[in-house]
C-alpha cells in the first residue's frame, strides 16, 4: 500500500495491491493481484480496481486463462519472457474507469470464476 497527501496534508491511498494465491495451483501460476489506483479524470479523482493474473513464463496455465472471456470485462494478455500477465478490467464506454463497491465484488467473483474454469482451486 502506498500513500500520498491530499490538499490538507492527510494520508490518502494512492496505490493498493492485494494478492490472492490459491493453495492448489498449477506450475507457472503465481496468483491474482487486485490493484487499486486513483485515476485523475476530467471530473476529478476516481478509484479504479482491476485484477492481474500473474504467471512465471507463458505455459499452459497462462494459455488457458488468456484464452478465456468474461462478459462486461476486457482481458489483456501480455506474454513475456520470465513473467507474463493477464489483466482483467471492466469494460467502459467512456474515456476512464470508475469502480464502485459493487464493481469490486463483481471483479472478485469474475476472477474466481476464471480460476475455476481454469481448474485452479482457491
Amino acid at each position: 500500500m502506498r500513500f500520498d497527501k491530499d490538499e490538507e496534508g492527510k494520508d490518502v491511498p494512492e496505490d493498493i495491491r492485494l494478492m490472492l494465491e490459491p493453495k492448489r495451483k498449477p506450475e507457472g501460476f503465481v496468483g491474482v493481484q487486485f490493484q487499486a489506483a486513483i485515476n485523475k479524470g476530467p471530473n476529478g479523482e476516481v478509484p479504479y480496481l482491476y485484477a492481474v493474473f500473474l504467471f512465471k513464463g507463458a505455459g499452459s496455465a497462462y494459455k488457458t486463462i488468456s484464452s478465456l472471456s468474461a462478459r462486461g470485462y476486457h482481458i489483456e494478455a501480455n506474454p513475456s519472457g520470465e513473467y507474463s500477465t493477464v489483466v482483467l478490467r471492466q469494460a467502459t464506454s467512456g474515456t476512464g474507469y470508475l469502480t464502485r463497491p459493487s464493481d469490486c465484488e463483481r471483479l472478485y467473483e469474475v476472477s474466481s470464476q476464471i480460476l475455476a474454469k481454469a481448474g485452479i482451486g482457491a
